[in-house]
């Protein structure tokens, strides 16, 4: 069964309004909320065909803004474009994605999504085929629980 197009703005809609649970964690903090977002397919707003990372912020964080070079652990969960399934996750997790910004080690459309990040941020990426590392494009709900400076710069 297809969900309806109602359906999907009440999920984003609740995705919006549950991800803020008002705590920020510190950058030193190796724990962030264990609240989970729920599962959002592919917004109307974004049309029939992805070509561009699309980047939305659902909290933002405080400290320092993640750039190139800098190691990142996040939290995130993947979600298929076009069917809204779940791929992967690591939400609530004691292991978070660890991470050099700008190294393309993991998926170049993440971590160009991850820059300009500051710790407890919250963001929504909408990453096409071509930035990710899969044949579709993909959605991921991300929290920056750790940031650690490029010693280089």
């Amino acid at each position: 069964m297809r969900p309806t197009f109602a359906w999907l703005l009440c999920c984003c809609a609740l995705v919006l309004l549950g991800c803020g649970d008002g705590g920020t964690p510190s950058e030193s903090s190796n724990q962030s909320s264990k609240e989970r977002p729920e599962t959002v397919a592919r917004r109307a707003d974004e049309g029939p065909r992805l070509e561009n990372l699309i980047v939305k912020d659902l909290e933002v964080g405080s400290g320092a803004a993640a750039e190139a070079g800098d190691r990142v652990s996040v939290l995130y969960i993947t979600h298929d474009y076009d069917t809204g399934e779940e791929w992967f996750h690591r939400w609530g997790s004691d292991q978070p994605l660890s991470l050099r910004l700008g190294w393309a080690g993991y998926s170049l459309g993440l971590e160009e999504g991850i820059e300009g990040m500051r710790v407890g941020g919250r963001r929504r990426l909408t990453i096409p085929a071509r930035l990710t590392n899969n044949e579709g494009p993909l959605v991921y709900l991300v929290e920056l629980v750790r940031l650690k400076p490029d010693p280089g710069s």
